[in-house]
């Protein structure tokens, strides 16, 4: 989904700019096996993904890559000794992290294969050589990727009976597209054991499949497959309430996880625990083990009754952590979840108990002598992975080699879940959420000289908290959009230096009139580069600007400094426009860098403007041209615009906003300087308001709106009032209800029966009475009795009161 953004200037007018936007279509892979159950582990399988944006080559058959592990996280890193855990991959979220393990060297009982420490950044078997696990200057370089099983002989928790002796064994396959064009891609494997590098499995034992889109890294899918039987836990990713639950929101959504095993239900007198691990795939790969309590004694269901934090890897405060540049947050093991917006997210459970050895020797990479003390520590030095243990038996050494320890209940019950975060765009490709605002908050689509620039972006995820308005700061990153911000090449000030350009393009400015850029940390280079900005890519002054919501839970950010296009006074911060200047202005979204948006606007070029006699009217008609003063949700609407400016024209492209939405005025046949909308299928709601403006487009000072309430087509009355009551000057009959009343009557009747005052109205929800008789005679005070009729012509309502007059 990432925007491509596109500015030009004429080279011999430096105020004519234009930008233009795309988006990089995006779509949701899936990945499947083509059985759930394989009864024979020598059978072939078939594993097949769909991802019709992998389809890069329309004239070639292409290739995906699809990682394959064997009962995942069911085993100690096989490279682990005394206090060190070990960081030899057991599962497809340290692999992400590591690399996984040297293909070429073969692993031992005491150290395990060599680990690449190069974590995998990207997964295009088009640049396979040079990712690969194997350092490329070893012969053996083949672009795969590996992991170390445990095989007998060896002292861990189970064993693997890998074809290589010293358990390492290859995980990265590539599924090879089913036709030119398809975007439909398979692997095969003829043998599910030859193929995986296996001698044999067990039964139950699960084969799990991931698929992470090479070029777009938060698209994560998986599927898992069993040999011969299915009687595995079952893990799922809830609310509160334990409901299930696939799409979470940043900021607002705790992630709650619950597990049911029956196997962990051991102690039938006391509450147990249980362990989960949760793994962002996405290029940061944040990952928390987290831990789950029993429901009630005697349970098999286990929960995590507080829920876990949810939050974006970026802070769109730019206060990140301590020893991070901008709003960088990401922490693993911290027990809270940092994500982007869209991404995939995977719970895995592991039927298993976790412990602490008794050993308290050696040094370690991953110390565990804490155990599950030594989670949510933001250090994975510390039992990260935490330590499987052996139920009674806590010494890592001193046990002879066994397939299924006491500690392990069911060394190959492994079961997942994977929900997505939610996202929204500000350019979704066809309309940009991005307005100017002119001092009073309206949207504009023109400045004059001695405008002020305000925006407004709507971006309903980056409402991360809905009890308290947000901020959206304009240097989020920590400075660092480089090279795609301005530059801060020279200060802004009564006396300017020589104009120094952009070292990369320089319509994207170079001096900061406000000058200030936050100053960077020691050592480090910044170029003062916002993510958020106004500029006027003429004289090459920018602004920063910071985003405050209009309310909780809106999603609706404005810009509150007003930035001066030009000033009578010197040495004042403004933009340096001349008539006829562009301004420009950007946004990224600071929890989804994908999400960019760029809007332009003219400034006018004046001469007198336009005369009152030529001022513009806008209003809301039927499609007669006749106007109106209320939609129903079941009607198209119409806009009548006259302009005396355009008299025998024929249209006025795109000159009329509604909703954000641009259309073009057809001139009305007979009428001078009047013209007309097509019916506008705006999909109408009851209560909801409409506003249209139109904007001459040879003149942008004349501007022109009406607005207008929708109301329900249907008439739906729950009851009638009056009021005040009792009155003194007038009363107001009306009802409480839906709709409009295409026929209305009102009748007053004094105490003896007799009419005093009656009226009938078409197309209303209330009438007005005066207290008068008929003839203009003003009434006596006292009581009265009113009878109300009402129809739209297929449901009438009526009803009655009485109505006090008192003057």
């Amino acid at each position: 989904m990432d925007t491509l953004i596109g500015m030009y200037q004429d080279p011999n007018d430096a105020t004519d700019v234009a930008i233009g936007l795309m988006k990089i279509i995006d779509t949701e892979a899936s990945i499947s096996w083509g059985q759930e159950i394989y009864k024979d582990a020598n059978g072939s399988a078939t594993i097949t993904v769909i991802d019709p944006d992998e389809n890069l080559n329309c004239n070639e058959v292409e290739y995906v890559p699809v990682f394959i592990i064997v009962n995942p996280g069911s085993w100690n890193p096989v490279d682990g000794s005394g206090n060190d855990g070990g960081r030899s991959p057991t599962n497809f979220c340290m692999l992400l992290r590591t690399g996984g393990v040297s293909g070429a060297l073969p692993g031992d009982a005491a150290n395990g294969a060599p680990i690449n420490d190069a974590p995998i950044r990207w997964y295009n078997i088009y640049n396979a050589d040079a990712n690969a696990a194997d350092p490329i200057h070893h012969a053996t370089a083949d672009g795969l990727y590996y992991i170390e099983y445990p095989v007998v002989g060896e002292d861990n928790v189970t064993f693997f009976d890998t074809v290589q002796s010293g358990g390492i064994t290859r995980v990265l396959f590539y599924a090879q597209e089913t036709g030119v064009s398809t975007g439909v891609f398979q692997l095969n494997l003829n043998s599910i054991l030859t193929d995986l590098t296996f001698n044999s499995l067990n039964v139950r034992d699960v084969l799990v499949a991931y698929y992470l889109d090479p070029n777009d890294s938060d698209d994560f899918k998986l599927a898992t497959a069993y040999i011969e039987e299915k009687q595995h836990s079952i893990t799922s990713f809830t609310d509160e309430s334990r409901a299930g639950k696939d799409l979470f929101w940043l900021g607002r959504d705790p992630v709650y996880v619950q597990v049911i095993d029956a196997n962990a239900n051991v102690d039938p007198c006391c509450p147990e625990q249980v362990v989960v691990h949760v793994c962002d795939p996405h290029g940061e790969d944040d990952a928390e083990w987290l831990i789950l309590d029993e429901t009630s004694s005697n349970s098999p269901v286990f929960f995590t009754f507080a829920g876990t934090q949810l939050w974006p890897v970026w802070d769109a405060l730019g206060v990140g952590l301590a020893n991070a540049v901008g709003g960088f947050q990401l922490q693993a093991d911290n027990w809270k979840l940092e994500a982007f917006n869209e991404d995939d997210v995977y719970v895995r459970y592991n039927d298993v108990y976790y412990q602490q050895p008794n050993l308290a020797t050696g040094a370690a990479n991953n110390d565990i002598r804490l155990g599950l003390g030594g989670l949510g520590d933001s250090n994975i030095h510390t039992s990260f992975p935490p330590l499987i243990t052996r139920g009674s038996y806590n010494s890592f050494f001193g046990l002879a080699p066994t397939a299924l320890y006491a500690g392990v209940r069911v060394a190959n019950d492994v079961s997942f879940d994977i929900m997505s975060i939610a996202d929204t765009q500000v350019y979704d490709g066809s309309s940009v959420n991005m307005f100017f605002l002119d001092r009073q908050g309206n949207r504009v689509s023109g400045y004059m000289n001695s405008d002020c620039v305000f925006i407004e972006v709507v971006d309903p995820d980056q409402d991360e908290d809905q009890h308290r308005r947000e901020r959206i700061d304009a240097y989020w990153d920590g400075l660092q959009n480089v090279p795609f911000g301005p530059a801060a090449n020279r200060d802004f000030g009564c006396v300017l230096g020589e104009r120094i350009e952009h070292s990369v393009n320089a319509l994207l400015g170079d001096t900061n009139i406000f000058n200030d850029a936050p100053n960077g940390a020691p050592n480090q280079v910044f170029h003062y580069q916002p993510k958020l900005y106004v500029l006027n890519p003429r004289s090459g002054f920018w602004a920063a600007v910071d985003l405050l919501e209009t309310g909780p839970a809106t999603g609706d950010f404005v810009s509150v400094i007003c930035i001066d296009l030009t000033n009578v006074y010197e040495c004042v911060p403004q933009l340096g426009v001349v008539p006829g200047d562009t301004i420009v202005a950007f946004y990224q979204d600071p929890s989804n860098h994908s999400d960019s948006a760029m809007i332009s606007i003219k400034v006018g070029i004046g001469g007198g403007g336009t005369p009152p006699s030529h001022q513009s009217t806008t209003m809301f008609v039927d499609a007669n041209g006749g106007e109106v003063s209320a939609y129903t949700d079941a009607e198209m609407v119409y806009v009548k615009v006259i302009d005396p400016s355009h008299a025998g024209g024929e249209i006025l492209a795109g000159a009329l906003r509604v909703e954000g939405q641009a259309f073009d005025l057809m001139a009305v046949d007979g009428a001078a300087a009047t013209f007309i909308t097509a019916g506008l299928d705006l999909g109408l709601t009851a209560g909801q308001v409409v506003t249209a403006t139109y904007s001459d487009p040879t003149d942008l000072t004349d501007l022109s709106s009406d607005t207008i309430t929708v109301i329900a087509s249907i008439l739906a009355i729950d009851s009638f009032y009056a009021g005040p009551n009792p009155f003194e000057t007038e009363v107001t009959f009306g009802f409480n209800g839906t709709g409009v009343a295409t026929t209305m009557s009102v009748t007053i009747y004094d105490l003896a029966g007799g009419i005093v005052w009656e009226t009938t109205q078409t197309d209303v929800s209330e009438i007005t009475w005066d207290g008068h008789a008929g003839g203009g005679t003003p009434l006596a005070n006292g009581c009265y009795i009113y009878a109300i009729t009402a129809t739209d012509g297929t449901n009438t309502f009526d009803g009655n009161g009485k109505v006090f007059v008192n003057r």
